[in-house]
């Protein structure tokens, strides 16, 4: 079947010539280009002071519960899709907010709302809180977002990615074929 779809491809580009093979360069570019992603990353209530990319071993966590009186927010943070350059998995933002945590201080990161990848964007996207918590608790947490438990997420992430491209690409290869017949 692919074999099939791709030299139908290359039958319409050689009889077409270059205007459509320059069409489907511009269109297969365009669509790469803006359905890879790199986070763009929002701070509230703080700066980076710190250009040192260092990063401790701070829980992360989506438990609420262990926020208490003890606990001093100390700032959050944004991490979108600005819809350019690399793929960003799982384990890329738990590296930033593990960084942001070691300039900021914070003994817990708090995800309070995250996004997996889909059809609207390859990326994983979350917004998390810092805080400093005097709760001895912190320590024996369940790490949901420890690397090695993230593991069998991002392959997950991976698949639905794929699936992704290939939706992308067979509506491109669509568009492609219509415009080259109009």
């Amino acid at each position: 079947m692919v074999k099939f779809v791709f030299n139908n491809i290359f039958k319409l580009i050689f009889r077409h010539g270059l205007n459509l093979t320059r069409k489907l360069v511009y269109l297969i570019f365009s669509i790469i280009l803006f359905t890879n992603c790199n986070h763009r990353i929002v701070r509230i209530n703080y700066n980076k002071t710190s250009t040192e990319n260092k990063h401790c071993d701070v829980p992360i966590t989506n438990n609420l519960s262990l926020i208490d009186s003890s606990s001093q927010y100390i700032g959050s943070i944004k991490l979108k899709d600005s819809g350019f350059s690399s793929y960003f998995i799982e384990y890329e933002t738990v590296r930033i907010l593990k960084s942001e945590a070691y300039i900021v201080d914070a003994n817990i990161v708090i995800i309070r709302e995250e996004h997996r990848p889909d059809r609207k964007s390859t990326c994983y996207r979350c917004v998390a809180d810092f805080y400093k918590t005097k709760n001895k608790n912190i320590k024996n947490i369940d790490n949901n977002y420890h690397l090695n438990n993230i593991q069998e997420r991002v392959l997950k992430d991976k698949e639905v990615n794929k699936q992704n491209l290939i939706y992308i690409l067979t509506f491109s290869i669509g568009m492609a074929l219509t415009m080259s017949l109009l």
